[in-house]
């Protein structure tokens, strides 16, 4: 190539990301023009296991388009559980559970529309911030109810 095409502002790494943004602008644009919407039927994601972040992928998808995905990441000694309950108000609302040895919690969560908020695998910890406690309980106990990741009214 000539030295007069080149661009010195096209670097590789520049490109990427340029390309992420526009990625990014791309999926808020198209979240702006969603209504509210309540879903009724969900995809599985799956369950992530030390190793295998397919499940966590699709998650992290789902949550950022607001798409119906279910699923969550298996711990050393407990879970994590997401469903994308629906868009209310320009937010994603999701239910979430987590649960080490037993004892859990559960809370629902309003992410704005098109924000990336985790980072290959969906957890809990990626949406701090964005949640509200609804209850606790313990699964040994047998305290919880059936419906652990039922979506709020």
């Amino acid at each position: 190539m000539s030295p007069r095409l080149q661009n010195p502002g096209t670097s590789p790494s520049k490109m990427r990301g340029r390309r992420q943004i526009f990625v990014a602008l791309a999926l808020l644009v198209a979240a702006c023009g969603r209504e509210d919407e309540r879903f009724e039927a969900w995809t599985s994601c799956g369950m992530s296991d030390i190793g295998d972040d397919a499940p966590g992928e699709c998650m992290c998808r789902g949550v950022e388009r607001c798409d119906a995905v279910v699923g969550g990441n298996w711990l050393g000694l407990g879970s994590e559980s997401f469903r994308v309950c629906g868009i209310e108000s320009g937010d994603c609302v999701i239910a979430a559970f987590g649960e080490i040895e037993g004892g859990g919690a559960a809370s629902t969560c309003r992410i704005p529309l098109g924000l990336d908020v985790c980072s290959g695998v969906l957890t809990l910890e990626d949406l701090d911030g964005y949640c509200e406690s609804r209850f606790g309980c313990n699964l040994l106990m047998e305290s919880c109810p059936a419906d652990l990741l039922g979506c709020p009214p």
